[in-house]
């Protein structure tokens, strides 16, 4: 089977949930085993006044059920600031693949953080400006975890295509999680 799931948002005023449950697979393949992905992801708009608005949000993802290869868990911490036409927007993410059967039990961690600088030069355009880096020890070299501090850094400039849709983080996927 493709990647399926369930989803459920629910919004309390100014804080919003996000349950959902997946196909551990990859994307466009069958899942290879009984394993899921559950995640939670719990924001907040802790100021709204004006042309100014401030988002913060975190999500967790486990593994749950058997599985041949990798346990997993992540997790990020996200904020979204909105001023006027411009934007500011930061993350932290982690996450660690446990190596059940393949290396004993070995944890793989990683870790990156991004940050993004956009403004709105027209209703539906908006140039974003992102300096991020990632760290996964092993994913690239065939180092084992935690022998090596290298990191992937990327800039880059993209541009969106703003619409009608919610606001926050979930406005674009910034990562395929």
């Amino acid at each position: 089977l493709p990647i399926s799931g369930l989803r459920l948002r629910q919004d309390f005023g100014g804080l919003r949930a996000l349950v959902a449950a997946q196909t551990g697979g990859a994307p466009n393949a069958p899942d290879a085993d009984a394993s899921k992905d559950v995640w939670l992801r719990v924001e907040g708009t802790v100021l709204d006044a004006g042309p100014w608005r401030l988002d913060l949000g975190g999500a967790i993802l486990r593994s749950v059920g058997p599985t041949d290869d990798a346990g997993r868990l992540a997790w990020s911490l996200d904020a979204h600031l909105e001023a006027g036409a411009a934007l500011l927007q930061a993350e932290v993410l982690g996450q660690s693949f446990v190596q059940a059967k393949r290396d004993g039990g070995q944890v793989d961690p990683q870790k990156g953080a991004y940050l993004l600088f956009g403004y709105t030069v027209s209703a539906l355009m908006q140039p974003v400006l992102r300096l991020g880096f990632f760290d996964a020890p092993g994913l690239a070299t065939g180092v084992d975890a935690g022998t090596t501090d290298e990191y992937d850094w990327s800039l880059g400039l993209n541009f969106f295509v703003l619409d009608d849709g919610p606001r926050g983080a979930d406005r674009y996927v910034d990562h395929p999680e």
